[in-house]
């Protein structure tokens, strides 16, 4: 399928590692974000975030970290220093389960960093693939609680309390935000938005 938007926002797991919406555009952009990853420009703590420019079809990617990478691709000086916590659940070494549980609160806070710096692109329409991140320690949340968290997290940042100011202050703002869900997943979606 093709994929058009001003601004992507792409989930990168343990190890550096993107999901399947992430391989794709990867190969959309020609290996620009596993050329971003490998170089070391996404900063190690969890909820970082990289802006990486993209093409005619993705003009722009917006990477988010969703655990703490570790210091593999760290400078000299950060080796000895601690790492942060990171909100990993639990973590695998099988390749093909590269998406590791994180916590709710951890969800929450890598919605707000990555809607925050797609926001702050000027970007027209902004599209997310955070709903494949794996939400919950013991009990795995479902996509409508997904889908819902990222769409309360879009709603605060357009929130601006400016009835009082004699001069509102103009921002440019996204005019849609999608987001992407799988096939299957798609019926429940629709259903979390209906609240």
């Amino acid at each position: 399928t093709q994929v058009r938007t001003d601004c992507a926002i792409v989930p990168v797991f343990a190890g550096r590692r993107l999901g399947a919406s992430g391989n794709a555009l990867d190969a959309l952009l020609d290996g620009a974000l596993t050329a971003a990853l490998d170089r070391g420009d996404l900063a190690d703590a969890a909820n970082s975030v990289l802006l990486v420019p993209g093409n005619l079809a993705v003009q722009r990617v917006v990477l988010v970290a969703t655990v703490a990478m570790g210091n593999d691709h760290g400078s000299a000086a950060t080796k000895g220093k601690a790492k942060r916590k990171s909100v990993a659940a639990n973590t695998t070494e099988d390749n093909s389960q590269a998406n590791a549980a994180i916590t709710e609160r951890g969800f929450q806070d890598v919605c707000k960093a990555a809607f925050r710096a797609a926001c702050g692109t000027g970007a027209q329409s902004v599209l997310s693939f955070l709903a494949e991140v794996t939400v919950g320690v013991n009990a795995v949340r479902a996509v409508e609680w997904n889908v819902q968290i990222q769409i309360t997290n879009a709603r605060d940042l357009h929130y601006r309390f400016d009835r009082l100011r004699s001069k509102r202050e103009s921002r440019r703002e996204p005019e849609s935000i999608a987001i992407a869900v799988t096939p299957a997943d798609a019926i429940a979606a629709k259903e979390s938005l209906r609240c």
